[in-house]
């Protein structure tokens, strides 16, 4: 058996890691001094990207590279290994295979590419874009509430179950209520935003007071049409998304 071969695996596994998590450092390092530069001299916001995204890389690649060449690599090793640890490991699957595309990653990188342009090309744009989008995604939830409440499936009699105490205390609780406060992340996104508002001083607080109180209504009223339908056994005892469940015992 070959015993130095599996002494030197663990330590190139070791150093991939280590390139990795100085690559995303870097990046980050990068963007911030893009956009630190990018202000300081007045650049145009196609160029603060620009900036921004050149730097990420520079800053990326060198914080791979330069403590590889520090610790006694090869340079043409060094070169090598941040290459694959920074590049060809995003494209690569498991086992060393090609990735497995499939159309949904395509649809969610098209969207990030077009939200970012109409952001770019203007704040007033892409704040109407956003009210659409949420428009939308209400009345979407609006139609799966009123379906619930209209359908002749619902049982007031269903607010009355209950489920069977769990050991999980105080602490499942905040556990379960993680997930839903992402929810609630847009009133501390609105404080950035507060030099593109109009009249700030008046406009902000109602939107983080309005906009918190429908966010709350709208999760009441998605969970009472829940319950209308469905019994508390029955959906305490989902494994698997609750839509399905509900929309065959709604229509």
């Amino acid at each position: 058996m070959n015993h130095a071969h599996h002494a030197v695996q663990p330590t190139v596994t070791r150093q991939a890691l280590d390139a990795t998590r100085h690559c995303l450092t870097g990046c980050a390092i990068g963007e911030v001094v893009g956009l630190l530069i990018s202000g300081a001299l007045g650049f145009t916001t196609e160029a603060s990207v620009v900036a921004g995204i050149v730097l990420a890389f520079v800053f990326g690649y060198s914080f791979t590279f330069v403590p590889l060449l520090r610790g006694g690599m090869a340079l043409g090793r060094a070169a090598s290994l941040t290459l694959a640890a920074d590049t060809i490991s995003i494209v690569t699957g498991p086992g060393g295979g090609p990735l497995d595309f499939h159309w949904g990653q395509f649809l969610g990188a098209g969207l990030i590419i077009l939200f970012t342009t109409v952001n770019i090309l203007g704040t007033r744009l892409g704040g109407g874009l956003q009210v659409v989008g949420s428009g939308l995604k209400v009345a979407l939830i609006a139609g799966i509430v009123l379906g619930g409440l209209a359908s002749s499936q619902g049982r007031v009699a269903n607010f009355q179950t209950s489920l069977p105490a769990h050991t999980g205390g105080i602490v499942g609780f905040f556990v379960a209520l993680v997930a839903a406060l992402w929810a609630y992340d847009g009133w501390t996104n609105a404080s950035m935003i507060g030099s593109d508002i109009r009249n700030p001083e008046k406009n902000l607080p109602r939107a983080l007071i309005w906009g918190t109180a429908g966010v709350i209504a709208i999760y009441v009223l998605t969970n009472v049409a829940y319950l209308y339908v469905l019994s508390a056994p029955e959906v305490g005892g989902k494994t698997t998304p609750l839509a399905p469940a509900y929309t065959t015992s709604a229509t």
